[in-house]
């Protein structure tokens, strides 16, 4: 959540780079941000916490439920062909 506002004011400038709205080159960050907090204050500095979160969030319930499944199916190969064929042998 503290690096929200970083990655917000980098994604402004990348597209102002992209598409820039008239001349003076790209605004920094710190202008950015400084803008971005006169006009919205706090609330403009954490905009997009929410989807970041879920982004989080989706890779852990992914690497649960892979690690679930994994437990699942690996006591049967083991009970199948011991513990041996799971691992190369050089």
């Amino acid at each position: 959540m503290i690096v929200n506002p970083f990655w917000l004011a980098k994604s402004r400038q990348v597209s102002r780079m992209i598409n820039p709205h008239g001349a003076g080159g790209t605004p920094s960050v710190a202008l950015i941000l400084s803008k971005l907090y006169a006009e919205r204050g706090i609330s403009g500095l954490l905009t997009g916490v929410r989807a970041s979160l879920f982004n989080t969030f989706e890779g852990a319930i992914q690497f649960t439920l892979f690690a679930l499944l994994r437990r699942l199916y690996v006591p049967s190969v083991t009970r199948d062909f011991g513990t041996a064929s799971l691992y190369v042998r050089w």
